[in-house]
């Protein structure tokens, strides 16, 4: 159930426009690695992030979306 819920999401990888996003998120604020691949990802692709940890985003983006909340 879980692995057919998955196969529903497209899989990005990373690339050199958002390795320079990070990069530049990098120079603003503090985030942590991980986080800041998935910010610029989502800035990148024009997308929002779904996530219960938006207090590590909320500078960032107003794209957040708590799905908890």
């Amino acid at each position: 159930m879980v692995r057919e819920f998955l196969d529903g999401f497209e899989v990005l990888s990373v690339s050199k426009n958002i390795i320079n996003k990070a990069l530049e998120n990098r120079k603003t604020k503090k985030i942590k690695m991980a986080d800041n691949f998935i910010l610029a990802t989502a800035q990148i692709f024009g997308l929002d992030i779904v996530t219960r940890n938006t207090k590590d985003f909320v500078s960032f983006t107003d794209k957040l979306l708590n799905p908890f909340e």
